[in-house]
């Protein structure tokens, strides 16, 4: 008999204001509700930490590009 080594996951893919969660069938069958929703909490914090860190790395590099630019060292 063969055995299929099936993975309990879940990702979130998407643009930043459209993101959607994506759960295999294995998670909904290996997690009892209360802890799908605590392991989904967690990575949800996860996530917005990470898209935090993204925002003001973005917003940082503009900053120091515009101050070079402005005193005349960067880009015009």
């Amino acid at each position: 008999m063969a055995r299929i080594n099936a993975k309990a996951d879940s990702f979130v893919r998407g643009p930043p204001t459209y993101r959607r969660l994506f759960v295999t069938s294995t998670f909904l069958d290996a997690f009892d509700d209360g802890t799908a929703t605590a392991l989904l909490a967690i990575e949800a914090g996860k996530l917005r930490t990470h898209v935090f860190k993204v925002r003001v790395g973005t917003v940082l590099v503009a900053g120091i590009v515009l101050i070079a630019s402005v005193i005349g060292n960067g880009p015009l």
